[in-house]
Formats: C-alpha cells, sequence, structure tokens
C-alpha cells in the first residue's frame, strides 16, 4: 500500500509539473465562449442556432461565464458547439510532497508536544534526542500514510 501511494505521488507530481504552464492562461476579460464566436466572426444568433437555443439565452450563458457562474456542463456544450475541447483540472500551488511534508511536520511536532506534556505530568521525562527520534519517526509514518495527517489528535 506504501508502494503504491508514493508511486501514484510520483506520478501524479510529474502530471502537475506538466501542467505548471496551464498556470499561466487565464481567461480572457470577456470569457472564452464570446472571444472564440468572436475569433470565428461567428454572430450569437448562429450560435444559438447551432444550439437550439434563443439569442438571449447565449448572450446570458457568454455573460455568466464572465462572472464564474456556468456549471461544467455548459462549458462542455459550449466548448463542443465552439469545436473546442474544455480542458478542466487543479494545479497545485507548490511541489505536492512540500505541502505533505510540512503538514506532516505539524502534525509529528504537535504529536510529540501532546507526548511531552504527557510524560511530565507522569513525571517521566524525555529526552531531546529521544523527543527529535520520535519526531522523525511520526513525520515518515505520516508520509507513508497521508491520510493520517488529517486525522484529529
Amino acid at each position: 500500500m506504501i508502494m503504491y501511494t508514493r508511486l501514484q505521488r510520483s506520478q501524479l507530481k510529474r502530471l502537475f509539473f506538466q501542467c505548471q504552464e496551464l498556470k499561466k492562461l487565464t481567461r480572457p476579460s470577456v470569457g472564452w465562449i464570446r472571444t472564440i464566436r468572436t475569433l470565428y466572426g461567428m454572430p450569437v444568433s448562429f450560435l444559438a442556432r447551432k444550439m437550439d437555443r434563443v439569442q438571449s439565452r447565449v448572450s446570458t450563458v457568454e455573460l455568466s461565464e464572465k462572472e464564474d457562474r456556468l456549471t461544467l456542463r455548459t462549458l462542455r456544450d459550449f466548448a463542443h458547439a465552439l469545436n473546442c475541447d474544455l480542458v478542466y483540472g487543479f494545479v497545485p500551488r507548490e511541489d505536492p510532497e512540500d505541502f505533505l511534508t510540512r503538514h506532516a511536520q505539524q502534525k509529528a511536532q504537535e504529536m510529540v508536544e501532546q507526548l511531552q506534556r504527557t510524560m511530565l505530568l507522569e513525571n517521566q521525562a524525555i529526552s531531546k534526542e529521544e523527543l527529535q527520534h520520535q519526531y522523525r519517526q511520526l513525520v515518515q509514518e505520516l508520509l507513508d500514510n497521508p491520510k493520517k495527517i488529517w486525522e484529529s489528535i
């Protein structure tokens, strides 16, 4: 299971690396539908007929896209009608391994601090070296099973 998770994360990391260029691609201010329609010199009336919709609906959809109020299904329908592909995805803002490591370290730190408090209450102090060892071990365990990172202590 651990190997599968690492392999899967490695494959996704390569995919996300390839997608970094997509972050530079921003939606035109008037939206993609209107931009592509204008590129083709296609009147709203023609697109409306092609999609079996009324002209006012196409205009409403163009405005809705500009205001981020469209469903993926509507975008996909219009992309198809405009002979385009809809590309949808999430591109992480940072390396997924760095993100997981940072959260695993935070979680491990919380766990070690809780362990330290408990041991102090029981008058059983732990050496700094042992706490560091526990911390490193917990970080690795959390990275091996990342679901545990998000569980409550």
